[in-house]
């Protein structure tokens, strides 16, 4: 059910490899051993026929479109989690520590789902009223592994994700609601 899951929730389809990395990422988790064993290379066969993989983009998707609206219709059944497992997986991934082998590689390095991470978590996050995933944002956008190759600070991540708590609570930590990115845009711009 995991991998279904991702493939019904996540912003854009996942490659075979993401989605390995996404269910093999547990909450709680402190870092990812990238040599651990992912899950076997036929989870597509164990689906019942449900998921297939793009010939032309190696993307995982449902069979046909009716698995997607069987399981729309009973997801408070199947994923009484819904969002909120995707959103705890990714900020779990966030709050990694950079890969201490010594080098430039960090955790944005680190594999397939890295580039899925940094460029989603925010959709995940976002209408969560899970008090504990609100802080583990929070927690990754204050904390000093915080990058983000878009957007220049926590507060333009949280405006733009639309993060109202979570920017509320940054304006009220001393963030500068006229800070400028690159493009001399400010937190509201990316709002």
């Amino acid at each position: 059910l995991l991998f279904l899951q991702w493939v019904l929730y996540a912003e854009f389809q996942l490659t075979e490899e993401e989605l390995r990395w996404a269910v093999s990422i547990e909450p709680n988790m402190v870092d990812f051993n990238p040599d651990l064993d992912l899950q076997p290379p036929s989870f597509i066969d164990s689906a019942l026929g449900l998921l297939t993989v793009g010939n032309e983009d190696g993307r995982v998707r449902f069979a046909h479109l009716t698995v997607k609206d069987y399981l729309l219709e009973h997801q408070a059944h199947y994923f009484p989690r819904g969002y909120s497992l995707l959103a705890e997986t990714t900020l779990t991934y966030l709050n990694f520590p950079p890969s201490s082998n010594g080098g430039a590689e960090d955790k944005y390095d680190r594999g397939p789902f890295s580039s899925h991470v940094t460029y989603n978590w925010g959709h995940y996050v976002l209408n969560q009223d899970d008090k504990r995933i609100l802080e583990m944002a929070k927690t990754w956008l204050l904390s000093n592994r915080f990058r983000c190759p878009v957007l220049h600070s926590p507060l333009h991540n949280a405006c733009y994700f639309g993060l109202a708590s979570i920017a509320a609570d940054l304006l009220l930590l001393g963030h500068d609601p006229n800070s400028t990115d690159k493009n001399s845009l400010t937190p509201l711009y990316s709002a």
